[in-house]
């Protein structure tokens, strides 16, 4: 039996180097667990923004709720621009986690 689809969220703010690497990162680690999915972007800094995303650097990944490139990271500590987007590996990881073993 296949788990619900996990909330997958892309944040990231317009213009960001990173975005567009982040996505195919995102929609690489997708297609790894066979699996159709969707995920929601917003973008960061604007006046829609909602709360609970506003201090997020760009660009994150939630899953679930969770940025599998920084779990522990608590909203409110501060946003700017990662280094580097969330691999595939850390992305297809996190899936696994909730149900989706993929190939990896």
């Amino acid at each position: 039996m296949t788990p619900r689809q996990p909330e997958i969220i892309l944040l990231f703010r317009p213009g960001c180097p990173l975005e567009e690497r982040a996505r195919e990162n995102l929609r690489i680690a997708i297609r790894q667990t066979g699996e159709a999915m969707i995920w929601r972007e917003i973008h960061l800094g604007e006046p829609t923004t909602p709360d609970p995303y506003t201090d997020y650097p760009s660009p994150t990944v939630l899953i679930d709720g969770v940025a599998p490139e920084d779990p522990l990271r608590s909203p409110g500590a501060g946003g700017g621009v990662r280094p580097r987007p969330p691999s595939i590996k850390m992305l297809a990881e996190a899936l696994a986690r909730r149900g989706y073993p993929g190939w990896f």
